[in-house]
């Protein structure tokens, strides 16, 4: 029997975006047995705000350090843009610098990062249609586009599909996201 996790999602932006209804769609479709529910829900959302005011980096401290605190096993998801870093790992570094900072090395375990290049839209671009370009913003897609592109992403998990199409930061993503798997697993 595999443990048991409840996840934290902070995201950027505001309560109503594509991305709540991204994650929240593609958690319930992979249907993970070790997905322990909050009473709302397979996951808590939380609205991070944006970077550019490091209000998201303060959020993330705080959820954080309350995950830490509730002990036993839950974990911190991370959804950001990557948008003018050079790569995912950049932007992992100044998150994990923002934890260090505030004294939470320890906790980083208990974090998996999910960062898109640009927008998350252009994942959604990939999932939908077969190919897109990390390099310019992804069009803006409403939330059932959204749904879809998590149904598509979760069949090709459960189903281990790789594809040398994939963009490069959603390899990395799903490489993070391997990692949670693995530690569930073991």
């Amino acid at each position: 029997m595999p443990k048991r996790t409840q996840i934290v999602c902070l995201h950027e932006g505001v309560n109503n975006n594509v991305d709540r209804v991204f994650i929240n769609r593609l958690l319930k479709k992979l249907d993970l047995s070790w997905i322990r529910p909050y009473k709302t829900g397979d996951v808590r959302l939380v609205c991070g705000g944006g970077r550019n005011d490091d209000q998201l980096y303060r959020v993330f401290v705080d959820e954080l350090r309350k995950c830490s605190a509730a002990g036993g096993n839950t974990t911190l998801i991370v959804l950001s843009d990557v948008d003018d870093l050079d790569s995912p790992n950049a932007l992992q570094t100044i998150f994990d610098n923002k934890a260090r900072e505030a004294g939470l090395s320890c906790a980083l375990d208990k974090v998996v990062y999910i960062f898109p290049k640009n927008r998350i839209e252009n994942w959604f671009e990939y999932l939908l249609n077969g190919s897109t370009n990390e390099s310019q913003e992804g069009r803006r897609r409403d939330n059932e586009k959204a749904r879809e592109a998590a149904e598509i992403l979760a069949q090709k998990c459960t189903q281990k599909q790789r594809d040398p199409q994939m963009p490069p930061s959603l390899k990395w993503s799903c490489e993070q996201w391997n990692k949670l798997t693995t530690r569930m697993k073991g």
